[in-house]
């Protein structure tokens, strides 16, 4: 093995290291009640005002000709609920992509419990 090639395995070894210890005095694995908070958050973002703002969007929006409106759409408003549409998508995009990269880690930390019972057991046996 060349010295670089130890190098970079050295440092990914740190690198693997330090983000172990950077999780733990983060504050480790959530806790059922952060867990339940954020579920809450996030329910209480597309039940309440979003979903309030879409329901009267959608209101509005079935008016074709504007005459039972007591207002003229402007195109402030328009592009008001445009960026809040891709605000929207966005964030959304942002919690699949969050969803898919804690998914991927449940079977990584089946084997992590996996490995600590089984080390445990040769322990407790010697």
């Amino acid at each position: 093995m060349s010295d670089s090639t130890s190098t970079k395995i050295a440092r990914l070894i740190e690198e693997e290291e330090d983000a172990i210890r950077r999780a733990i005095a983060s504050g480790g694995l959530p806790t059922e009640a952060e867990g339940e908070a954020i579920t809450r958050d996030l329910s209480n973002v597309i039940s309440g005002e979003l979903e309030s703002v879409m329901l009267r969007v959608e209101g509005i929006a079935r008016s074709s000709e504007g005459d039972d409106l007591p207002f003229t759409v402007s195109l402030e408003q328009i592009g008001v609920v445009a960026v809040l549409v891709d605000d929207v998508e966005r964030y959304a995009a942002e919690l699949h992509e969050c969803a898919a990269r804690m998914q991927k880690t449940v079977g990584a930390l089946g084997s992590t419990r996996q490995n600590q019972l089984f080390q445990a057991k040769r322990a407790e046996a010697s």
